[in-house]
């Protein structure tokens, strides 16, 4: 029996990176950690580890915060999310 295809919905092909990244979104919490693993001009899939609490709009950051990208997450599957870039 076949299976059906999953079929991609990214407009845009994604660059497999696997790099480590720090996101902020309250001052409480601080900076944390997480792992990129892919993105785009557009967007990127992040795996959030521990971190199970991730509120819609927050800050990441490839170079320890020389720039940031405002993120916004698009969707969420157990600890990996996929966001969209803001900015």
């Amino acid at each position: 029996m076949n299976t059906p295809m999953e079929f991609e919905r990214r407009s845009i092909a994604r660059t497999t990176i696997s790099k480590d990244a720090l996101l902020f979104f309250d001052a409480k919490r601080g900076v944390l950690t997480c792992r990129v693993q892919d993105v785009t001009n557009t967007g990127a899939g992040i795996e959030l580890g521990s971190l199970n609490l991730l509120p819609l709009d927050f800050e990441l950051s490839f170079d320890k915060f020389h720039t940031i990208r405002e993120c916004r997450v698009v969707w969420r599957q157990g600890d990996f999310v996929g966001v969209a870039f803001q900015n």
